[in-house]
């Protein structure tokens, strides 16, 4: 019997639910799915991704024509063609597509309609979120 009662100390469900976990190990696991739930929120909050260019003014007409020197496949072509300049909304609309140069017509401000000026132009080129950026970088990392 003394066999017996010796196997039962490693089967004793009392023992296990005497243990103690330290403190320091609760604390550190419950920062650690804090943290990672902020992060999948996070991930989920969408935002615009914008490109900046330097558009000259070709004309000072109203509408105004602006020239942008970049490679076509470089320039967002979008349904909702809106730019900021100044930190105000303007819709454009393109005009003419070359292969080194893009041409595109709005109105804008007077004060700022001068020709040959130079012009910092903030277009919206794509909405995403935080997660949908760092599935894009593993698939590009794994080649897919």
């Amino acid at each position: 019997m003394d066999n017996m009662d010796n196997i039962d100390i490693y089967n004793n469900s009392a023992k296990i639910f005497e243990r103690k976990t330290p403190k320091s190990v609760i604390s550190w696991i419950t920062i650690l799915i804090i943290l990672f739930v902020l992060f999948i929120i996070i991930s989920f909050i969408p935002f615009n991704i914008y490109k900046n260019y330097i558009g000259k003014i070709i004309d000072n007409k109203i509408p105004s024509n602006i020239q942008i020197n970049v490679n076509k496949s470089d320039f967002p072509i979008k349904k909702d063609r809106i730019l900021y300049i100044e930190d105000i909304k303007y819709n454009y609309k393109i005009k003419h597509i070359y292969s080194d140069k893009v041409i595109i017509e709005l109105k804008i401000d007077d004060s700022i309609n001068i020709k040959d000026n130079l012009l910092q132009l903030n277009i919206l080129y794509n909405k995403t979120t935080l997660g949908r950026i760092i599935i894009n970088k593993i698939k590009k990392g794994f080649g897919l």
